[in-house]
């Protein structure tokens, strides 16, 4: 199914593309690398942001996918030039240009399963 014909995942709205990178490659929330370009939508109604990878990226990461080999409860850290924060801070902050303040995020998973 082509993302065109997609609708948001939690309303069933209309999708606009919000980002799109054009690198080649994009790093996946398990920091595995995935060698195509992300694209990331919002629905017009809901706001939701969401994405709709391809399932030859999908197979990719979970054909190579190991529990994280950093201990339980640890959240890993990236750094960039304004230091060293969580990955999920930088993911919040790398999204609040989308997000008014009456909005609420919802981040679910359960990191290496220990949940």
């Amino acid at each position: 199914m082509s993302v065109e014909s997609q609708k948001c995942l939690l309303c069933g709205g209309e999708i606009i593309s919000v980002y799109h990178s054009s690198y080649g490659f994009s790093v996946s929330s398990e920091n595995a690398i995935v060698n195509e370009d992300i694209e990331v939508y919002v629905c017009k109604d809901c706001t939701h942001i969401q994405k709709f990878p391809k399932e030859s990226v999908l197979s990719h990461i979970y054909k190579n996918y190991q529990i994280d080999s950093i201990l339980p409860y640890v959240e890993q850290v990236k750094f960039g030039d304004d230091g060293a924060k969580s990955i999920s801070r930088r993911v919040i902050e790398n999204c609040s240009c989308f997000l008014s303040q009456e909005m609420k995020v919802l981040d679910y998973g359960a990191g290496g399963g220990q949940c």
